[in-house]
């Protein structure tokens, strides 16, 4: 990440760098229109031009820099927009009866040795009912350890700090967020889109195309952006009413496979870019600031990528660790459904053998007692028969005695 984007025949166009910078001053698109805006730290001017297309009556571009400024009045000098060079802390003495309508302060409080002071100039600077937009990095993103730091930086803001701060002094923001990176696809017509030459410069960015028809769809857990992995964290006060905006660089295919600059990031490319911040750090020293301006750009845009890159590849890599774990307990599930159903299997076998040993017992049970009722019945039967056949013996004997 570039600290102030450069624009000129020496600043090669970047289209990573034209997003970032965009999507940041996107926070104040929807409330420009009709606005008096004061742009604080604009660097070189683009973002208030960008403001003023946007719909603002008039504003002002403030920046410590005295190149910048005259960068920004060559650049973007458009009719409603005014640049002035001066010490952000001490704005209200620039504009002492002045108030503004909309003031937009992005990546600006890092730099500041008084930035509780600064908040109160931005303050009474804004006008009754106005709208104030404050970004800052998440420097403990892109320098991870208390030894790094970026060398234009006095502080580095973990988003608690930050919030903490400026709500001590603006009280609290009507509406917190994040800036980071995106991945996703982009329907658009191919032909239409402007693309840089070898010839261009940074100020191709200009002609940025809106791109209204878009859904930020659900992440997983894994993929979460906190404020912790986010590039910018901002704070807007005077308006809840703070919708998602983006600004896209398209991509092919081949970044997937690639990466963004042509490869994966390895251990061999982090230290060439390591060695480029110690060569420019070896330059500044020995008072070539030009080159060593020019090797920071490009170092630091490197490392950013490079560290973007790793990003990627670590998300991917959980997401495929995720899925394995998924995976397993998607099996252990099943195992133990599986384990479930032969359980009830041999308790069903065991009911069933149960239960034909119930009625084979009753069977026999069945067949004793007919056979004892059988037996009985041919025994009543002989003793019917030995009965009859005695009457009938008796009757004889009585008939032949009277025959005789």
């Amino acid at each position: 990440m570039i600290e102030r984007l450069h624009f000129g025949s020496d600043a090669p166009y970047s289209g990573l760098e034209a997003s970032i910078h965009l999507a940041r001053y996107q926070l104040a698109r929807d409330y420009a229109r009709g606005r008096r805006v004061l742009d604080i730290a604009c660097g070189e001017g683009y973002g208030s031009a960008w403001l003023r297309q946007w719909g603002a009556t008039e504003v002002d571009g403030v920046d410590v820099s005295v190149d910048a400024v005259e960068l920004a009045k060559a650049n973007f000098g458009i009719d409603g927009v005014r640049f002035h060079a001066y010490d952000a802390q001490r704005a209200v003495e620039l504009f002492p009866d002045r108030k503004f309508d909309l003031i937009v302060s992005l990546e600006t409080i890092e730099h500041l040795p008084d930035p509780k002071r600064y908040l109160l100039n931005l303050k009474s600077l804004l006008a009754e009912g106005g709208i104030l937009i404050i970004s800052c990095p998440n420097d403990w993103w892109y320098y991870p350890s208390e030894q790094e730091s970026n060398p234009y930086h006095l502080r580095k803001y973990h988003f608690d700090e930050f919030r903490a701060m400026a709500s001590e002094v603006l009280g609290e923001a009507d509406r917190w967020g994040i800036g980071t990176a995106l991945a996703g696809f982009v329907n658009f017509d191919h032909q239409t889109i402007p693309r840089a030459s070898g010839k261009d410069d940074q100020r191709l960015m200009m002609a940025s195309q809106p791109c209204e028809n878009a859904y930020i769809v659900p992440v997983t857990a894994a993929d979460m952006t906190r404020p912790e992995n986010s590039s910018y964290f901002f704070g807007v006060w005077g308006t809840s009413d703070v919708t998602a905006s983006a600004a896209v660089l398209p991509v092919p295919m081949d970044v997937f496979r690639n990466g963004l600059y042509g490869s994966q990031p390895d251990g061999e490319q982090l230290e060439q870019a390591m060695r480029a911040v110690n060569a420019a750090a070896l330059e500044r020293e020995r008072g070539d600031h030009d080159a060593y301006e020019a090797h920071l750009r490009e170092a630091r845009l490197r490392m950013a990528a490079l560290v973007a890159e790793n990003k990627v590849l670590k998300a991917n890599m959980e997401k495929v660790r995720f899925a394995g774990r998924e995976a397993e307990s998607a099996v252990g599930y099943w195992r133990s459904e599986w384990d479930q159903l032969l359980e009830k299997h041999e308790a069903l076998r065991r009911e069933a053998e149960s239960a034909n040993e119930y009625w084979r017992s009753e069977w026999n049970q069945l067949l004793e007692k007919y056979e004892a009722l059988r037996r009985q019945q041919e025994a009543a039967t002989q003793r019917s028969v030995r009965v009859n056949l005695g009457r009938a013996a008796t009757k004889l004997r009585q008939v032949l005695k009277r025959v005789r």
